[in-house]
């Protein structure tokens, strides 16, 4: 009974995913073209639920004379902002578009680098069922990806600036502190570069993500994970194999993704060779579906029985 609500509960919301007209048009892509995220985040304040941190952005003009750098935020408290190094003397802000002018405008060549310092509480999805956006449960902290009733439906505003569409797609490196304290892990897409303990009850973890994605597309995930790995041997050769879940889900994780193996093999003869870096799933306490993160899907702890009951939502 449960599985069928979990499944008639994500048809309803990719339903209303597809069906909602999205108005935001002309979008910052149009002139703007982001190509790298540097995702500085302190996510420890599971009493307050905010975070904390900066995000760097390498970005390039689409057009000369170019002026105007917009982003998107979701309600946010802006610290200070630098463009090429030097503070950003003025700039506006209405909880939703952030906009930085310039004085002197730019042609499609010039590289800016911008960095937006801030802190705040990370939005949910505003819809009724709140299922998409940053979320705190309990010891855990993550994301997913969409807004089903956030317009437009790329949902990563809540967590980072950046222009959040569809279109634009950028590679990202993620550097996440979290409490040690906890013996928290962040888990984002991509690979996992290092884990660097602070000295101070911190520990940082850097993931990087090689291949370009949209913002929705971008993860993480906090919270006492241990990984359980493997290797598949794809058509290009071996991909890394990465289910990050809690230590008492530990034990379950193949016998509750009995089929993972199969299905990757089937999705590489229909669909040809695996193009991400690994395969990898984190668990999640989420009990309405799971979310397509680039190399790190968001996956119910529920749906970690033991069993293969869950096949039609990991495969």
């Amino acid at each position: 009974m449960k599985k069928c609500f979990v499944l008639l509960a994500v048809m309803i919301g990719l339903f209303a995913f597809v069906s909602k007209a999205q108005t935001k048009d002309p979008t910052h892509s149009d002139s703007l073209d982001i190509v790298h995220y540097d995702i500085n985040l302190r996510i420890t304040d599971f009493v307050g639920k905010t975070i904390s941190g900066n995000v760097e952005m390498k970005m390039l003009p689409k057009y000369s004379s170019f002026s105007l750098i917009r982003l998107d935020l979701l309600v946010m408290n802006i610290d200070s902002i630098k463009l090429n190094n030097l503070i950003v003397p003025s700039f506006s802000y209405n909880d939703t578009l952030l906009q930085i002018p310039l004085n002197t405008p730019v042609v499609t060549l010039d590289t800016m680098n911008v960095i937006v310092y801030y802190h705040g509480f990370p939005q949910e999805d505003p819809g009724a069922s709140h299922w998409g956006g940053f979320k705190w449960s309990g010891n855990s902290a993550y994301n997913l990806g969409v807004g089903f009733e956030a317009n437009p439906h790329v949902f990563g505003r809540c967590w980072f600036p950046c222009i959040d569409d569809f279109v634009d797609r950028a590679t990202y490196d993620f550097y996440i502190t979290v409490d040690s304290t906890l013996n928290h892990t962040a888990v984002c897409g991509g690979l996992l570069q290092s884990i660097t303990e602070n000295g101070d009850g911190t520990r940082t973890c850097h993931w990087k993500q090689s291949e370009k994605i949209p913002t929705y597309l971008a993860s993480v995930a906090v919270g006492e994970y241990v990984c359980v790995s493997d290797t598949f041997q794809a058509l290009n050769g071996p991909v890394p194999v990465q289910i990050w879940v809690k230590p008492s889900l530990e034990t379950k994780v193949w016998t509750s993704l009995p089929k993972l193996h199969e299905i990757f093999d089937a999705y590489e003869q229909k669909f040809g060779p695996y193009c991400w870096d690994r395969v990898g799933y984190v668990s999640v306490p989420f009990n309405s579906g799971a979310m397509e993160h680039a190399s790190n899907i968001a996956y119910p702890e529920f749906c970690f029985t033991g069993t293969n009951a869950y096949e039609t939502l990991y495969g």
